[in-house]
């Protein structure tokens, strides 16, 4: 399923400084190129990328991007679902390459000789290497009516220095995005509505070097408090600005105000009935009252949507927030966050839920879920968020669940780390001596097989694959389809093409059972493969069809 809120443009606000020299920079999005806006967080990239394209006639569509979105697969799914259902439809690949060349070939051969313009919005999140070389080796082919704008906090690895040189790339960076003095004086005079002295704008202009997050801090931090305004005419630059900045901004909100900020502050994302939710302990914080009050005073919240149901902060601000309140209210968060993951899970959202865990450091109650969830999401492909969990997981608490063990084991094999995943394999194995665990002791078996043909061992293969079998075959009224699975292609290496369908036969069944439609998803398509081969068309085609 895909988050729909991630292809919502944010607002900008109806007194917004208009960049005019910037949007004179950028000129006309030109066919077949980029454009990048690259800053730290708090620069107005977002911002200007959608004042720019509002200004244009072309039609634009939007991604907001994630740490998730690391996963290839999930990456190109989300791109061509950004450029409308049509691609979205055409795109159903099993591959991140088959998805870019459909998406490529999509665009060239759409009807609309117009421009189009797809903006990757915070792609700083983009980190995996793979992932980077295929972005890049898809900016290299762009469509003619295709135009991409980039915005991040880093310079994205996408050969920025020879699309330069190329003519292939308009660059807007943090030194252009700063305030100049004429637009730090509208900023705090129209769009933040302060009544100050020239000297004080002198002031916050020079401390903050135009900096548009700092700024707003800063002016809201002194809003009716000629102290304040006085103690920034001789602040040194040298003090931690935005730490400073939150604090004194929070400090200047009412009582309730401050409890909503620095509790909800701690989630990625958030409605009206999770916080009512997760805040149901706090009376004298009134949720509704909170939000209006919020947008009322340009707190850095940002929606996520066009009925404005869905919300963030600014990461620097949500950053610096979560930092104090961790010192401030740690035992509240913790229940907050805990409340906060039952909402996420009774709404479908497994991510987000052990997101809170996670920050809560609820290491068994992430771990619980992680062990739900895990299979699937290799089965998927999505390692990297599994990655994500589990990297920030304490060690005794994977090395203490055999089922965690494997999953971690598995993850570090996927990326041929397998000597970093033997000793997590060897763990669960040594966990679950004398258990009557019969699907994870037979995974065990397998995975040792698939280390062992892996390291061009045949004789070991066939050894553990054999071992596999006779566990199977004793206790195979407890194997789980996911154990199933993983038998039929250990059959599938050896040639056993007779095992390999009766093995994926019954994993279907089984995982249709379980109701575990990412491993049916994976079975089928595998099932299919193994009749086409053995000429049984007709079963083929049924399964795909049923899938």
């Amino acid at each position: 399923m895909l988050l729909k809120t991630k292809f919502y443009a944010p607002p900008i606000r109806d007194n917004a400084i208009p960049r005019q020299r910037l949007l004179q920079r950028l000129g006309s999005p030109q066919p077949g190129q980029v454009t990048l806006i690259h800053a730290p967080a708090g620069y107005g990239k977002t911002t200007l990328a959608k004042q720019w394209l509002d200004t244009l006639g072309n039609p634009y569509y939007w991604l907001s991007l994630d740490p998730q979105d690391n996963e290839p697969q999930r990456f190109w799914r989300y791109v061509c679902a950004a450029l409308g259902p049509d691609i979205a439809d055409k795109a159903q690949a099993q591959s991140a390459e088959d998805h870019i060349i459909k998406l490529i070939n999509y665009c060239q051969d759409c009807a609309s000789k117009t421009l189009q313009v797809l903006v990757m919005d915070d792609f700083h999140c983009i980190q995996e290497s793979h992932l980077m070389e295929q972005v890049s080796w898809f900016l290299d082919r762009l469509p003619r009516n295709l135009h991409i704008v980039i915005t991040s906090r880093c310079l994205p690895q996408i050969h920025v220095p020879r699309r330069r040189v190329r003519h292939q790339l308009i660059e807007i960076a943090a030194q252009e995005l700063c305030f100049q003095s004429t637009e730090s004086e509208r900023f705090l005079q129209q769009t933040l509505r302060l009544n100050l002295p020239a000297d004080t704008i002198h002031a916050l202009h020079n401390q903050t070097e135009g900096w548009a997050a700092a700024l707003q801090l800063a002016g809201l931090s002194i809003k009716d408090d000629d102290s304040a305004q006085a103690q920034w005419l001789t602040r040194s630059r040298n003090q931690t600005m935005m730490d400073y900045l939150a604090e004194e901004v929070l400090a200047s909100q009412p009582g309730s105000i401050q409890q909503f900020l620095l509790h909800v502050t701690q989630v990625r994302r958030f409605n009206l009935p999770l916080c009512e939710f997760a805040l149901s302990d706090l009376p004298d914080c009134p949720v509704k009252e909170s939000l209006q009050h919020l947008q009322q005073n340009n707190l850095f919240l940002i929606p996520l949507d066009e009925g404005g149901v869905w919300f963030r902060f600014h990461d620097l601000f949500r950053e610096n927030i979560q930092s104090l309140a961790r010192k401030l209210i740690p035992d509240s968060l913790r229940q907050f966050l805990r409340q906060s993951a039952n909402w996420f899970m009774t709404a479908g959202d497994a991510e987000e839920a052990i997101y809170c865990l996670i920050q809560a450091q609820l290491w068994d109650d992430a771990a619980d879920l992680i062990e739900e969830l895990g299979v699937s999401r290799m089965l998927a492909g999505k390692n990297e968020s599994l990655n994500w969990w589990l990297n920030r997981l304490p060690e005794h608490t994977i090395t203490q669940r055999p089922k965690l063990a494997l999953i971690k084991a598995w993850t570090l094999f996927c990326t041929e780390r397998v000597t970093e995943a033997e000793p997590y394999l060897n763990q669960a194995d040594q966990l679950l001596q004398g258990t009557d665990h019969a699907a994870l002791r037979t995974q065990i078996l397998v995975f040792r097989a698939h280390i062992a043909r892996f390291r061009g061992d045949e004789e070991n293969a066939a050894h553990w694959s054999a071992l596999a079998m006779k566990q199977s075959a004793a206790q195979a009224q407890d194997l789980n389809a996911v154990t199933l699975f993983a038998m039929g292609l250990e059959q599938y290496q050896n040639g056993q093409t007779h095992h390999t369908r009766t093995y994926m036969e019954q994993a279907l069944s089984a995982a249709y059972q379980e109701q575990n439609y990412f491993c049916a998803l994976s079975v089928s398509i595998m099932l299919a493969h193994v009749y086409f081969q053995s000429g049984f068309t007709p079963k083929a085609l049924v399964v795909l069809e049923e899938t």
